[in-house]
């Protein structure tokens, strides 16, 4: 099955190439090392202390598993993800069209994360998850 893992609110965004200088607590980052300084997209992603609207909670964590955390369908196979309807006008990376089927949508093969277009539903979709699903 495929679940949601946990969350982070970007507060850097940091281009990372051979001129970049690595703070401390990212010197053993995968994306500093050499072979990755070369690749024009390296980027480092960097959470916020807390969250924009949730001061109260930190801009990054992990979640303690529940069912509300599962993407994939019920009965179907991993890749097959069972999303609330306000998914389906929005853009979602690696993904087109065709990814909506009757009644799932069908994730890439390979991915961790992807990029959803904002929207406002979405958005509220996401806090309410992060909201409960921290402890």
């Amino acid at each position: 099955m495929h679940a949601i893992f946990g969350y982070l609110q970007i507060g850097e965004i940091e281009k990372i190439d051979q001129a970049f200088v690595a703070p401390k607590w990212m010197a053993y980052h995968p994306h500093i090392n050499e072979k990755r300084r070369s690749n024009k997209t390296n980027i480092i992603y960097v959470s916020r202390e807390n969250l924009s609207w949730n001061e109260s909670l930190p801009g990054t964590g992990r979640f303690i598993f529940n069912d509300n955390l599962v993407l994939t369908k019920k009965g179907l196979s991993r890749s097959k993800w069972d999303l609330p309807d306000c998914f389906r006008e929005a853009k979602i990376s690696h993904h087109n069209d065709n990814s909506w089927k009757c009644d799932y949508f069908q994730s890439v093969v390979i991915g961790q994360e992807f990029v959803i277009e904002d929207n406002d539903q979405i958005e509220e979709w996401a806090k309410n998850i992060i909201e409960s699903g921290t402890p």
